[in-house]
């Protein structure tokens, strides 16, 4: 007969993976395609968030042309995975194959480190006489310039 050795003794317990800091913080709004009046404004722009937010590769792109290019429709996103220039980088598309595009038709929605996103632009409120959004406070009503101050005619009956 054979006696078995006895089996190895089980590994040590993994120490619980510890949590490095705080959170990172909240993206910060990027600009789009429509808030600059020019095309090299807006490549300038995304040259900079590239240089300065993680590069290109891993930044996640929308096709923004209005005619198809390739398969590739307008409102498709996909994440970049090579990149040789503005003029010709390779997108990994959702729900679709991996193509080549160019920066004249795509528009970036979010940097390689996730540290600015695209999002619409939030229009300045209009408030109302200049106070807040229910119009000016109470002492404020008929201070501010060109406000018609309010004739009521009042009758009033006192009883005994």
């Amino acid at each position: 007969y054979i006696v078995p050795s006895p089996s190895p003794p089980p590994p040590p317990p993994t120490p619980p993976v510890e949590v490095l800091g705080e959170p990172p913080p909240p993206p910060e709004r990027m600009k789009g395609r429509c808030e600059f009046e020019e095309e090299e404004d807006y490549i300038k722009y995304v040259r900079g968030l590239f240089k300065n937010n993680g590069g290109q590769v891993g930044a996640r792109v929308q096709f923004v042309d209005d005619v198809p290019f390739y398969g590739i429709t307008k409102g498709m996103y996909g994440v970049i995975r090579e990149w040789q220039k503005m003029e010709a980088f390779q997108v990994k598309w959702e729900g679709f194959e991996t193509n080549w595009v160019d920066m004249l038709r795509c528009q970036l929605q979010e940097t390689a480190d996730k540290a600015f996103i695209w999002t619409e632009e939030v229009p300045e409120p209009n408030f109302v006489g200049g106070g807040g959004i229910a119009g000016p406070e109470v002492k404020d009503v008929a201070t501010f310039e060109g406000a018609p101050v309010p004739v009521l005619r009042v009758w009033q009956m006192g009883m005994k």
